[in-house]
C-alpha cells in the first residue's frame, strides 16, 4: 500500500507538503463485523469493534513533535465508511456490497518522504518504534540507514522515465450505450 497526500490549509490554494508513504507497518481492513489486522505479513481476524481495534493498535505508539517539521510525520492513512457508523450505533444494513470494497481501510505509514513546497525541499521521515527490549542506538541507526535507502532512491537515476502502458482490450464499461446516454440526458435535466 502507498499513498500521495496533500496538506492544504484554511483558504489556501496550493498544499504546503505533499506526503507520500509506502510499505506501511500495520493495515486495517473492515468488512461488516469483520477486521483483518495484517502486520509483518501475518493477519489476524477479529470479530471486535473497529474502532476498540484502531484504539489498540494506535495507543502504543507516541509521536513527539519536532520543531521543523509538519505536523503529519506519520500514523494511519486511509478511509473509515458510513457503515462504521454500525460499531456505534444500533441501525440496519443499508445495501449489499456490490464492488468489493471493505467499509473501513487504513494503514500505519512509519516512513515518509515530504515535499515542502514553500522551502523547495525533501524531507525523509522515518519514525523508530522503540522496542525496550532491543538496543536503542541499533534501532536508531536502523532508522537512520532506511533515511539513507530511501534517498538513495530518489537520487538514483533522476531522468528515468516510466512509460505507461494499458490495452484496450481489457478496457470496458460497466453498463450498456443505451444506458449512458439515458444517465447523460437526465443529468443534463438537472443542469
Amino acid at each position: 500500500g502507498s499513498f500521495l497526500f496533500e496538506s492544504v490549509e484554511g483558504g489556501e490554494r496550493f498544499a504546503r507538503y505533499s506526503f507520500i508513504g509506502r510499505d506501511p507497518r500495520v493495515t486495517l481492513t473492515c468488512s461488516g463485523k469483520e477486521t483483518s489486522v495484517t502486520e509483518n505479513g501475518t493477519s489476524k481476524t477479529s470479530d471486535k469493534n473497529f474502532f476498540d481495534i484502531i484504539h489498540q493498535n494506535i495507543s502504543k505508539f507516541h509521536q513527539p513533535t519536532v520543531p521543523g517539521l509538519p505536523r503529519f510525520t506519520g500514523g494511519l492513512v486511509g478511509f473509515i465508511g458510513y457503515d462504521a457508523i454500525r460499531f456505534v450505533e444500533n441501525i440496519p444494513a443499508s445495501g449489499t456490497n456490490e464492488t468489493n470494497i471493505p467499509d473501513s481501510y487504513l494503514s500505519l505509514f512509519t516512513s515518509l518522504i515530504v515535499f515542502d513546497h514553500l522551502k523547495h525541499q525533501i524531507i525523509i521521515i522515518v519514525n523508530v518504534i522503540v522496542d525496550k527490549n532491543k538496543d536503542f542506538e541499533l534501532q536508531y541507526k536502523t532508522a537512520l540507514d532506511e533515511i539513507d535507502k530511501l534517498e538513495s532512491r530518489l537520487s538514483n537515476n533522476p531522468n528515468r522515465k516510466l512509460e505507461f502502458h494499458y490495452s484496450e482490450s481489457a478496457l470496458k464499461s460497466d453498463i450498456d450505450q443505451k444506458s449512458f446516454e439515458s444517465m447523460v440526458m437526465k443529468a443534463k435535466g438537472y443542469i
